[in-house]
């Protein structure tokens, strides 16, 4: 350790080392080392400001679709829970669109032919 100026007998006299002369000096100069530091880089502080303040959207968005995925997950098991009720009404419902899809597409097979048949007239 850098005693400083002082010599070794503050060391012997003061139980706190941290608080005698000599390194009282050495405490301020790293202080004002930092200081310095901190002046002479601006421009660095503020790339680590933008690296931290991404990091933390990164994890909140990150935190976001996992809550999302989570509150999906919820959802779906309760779509499967009322999935089940459902099947037989939607098939019944799907079975019943489809025959009606058909007879009009049916229909309009016919109304097309027709129409064809008018105009070939």
């Amino acid at each position: 350790r850098h005693f400083g100026t002082a010599g070794f007998w503050p060391v012997l006299v003061d139980p706190q080392p941290l608080f005698h002369t000599g390194s009282m000096g050495c405490q301020c100069w790293v202080g004002l080392f930092k200081k310095k530091q901190q002046r002479i880089d601006p421009a660095a502080q503020a790339a680590q400001a933008a690296k931290e303040a991404e990091a933390r959207a990164k994890i909140q968005a990150f935190e976001e679709t996992k809550k999302l995925l989570e509150d999906e997950e919820q959802k779906n098991k309760e779509l499967e829970k009322q999935r089940g009720l459902k099947e037989a009404e939607d098939k019944a419902a799907a079975e019943k669109k489809e025959a009606e899809e058909k007879a009009a597409a049916d229909a309009k097979k016919k109304a097309d032919e027709e129409a064809a048949a008018a105009k070939k007239k």
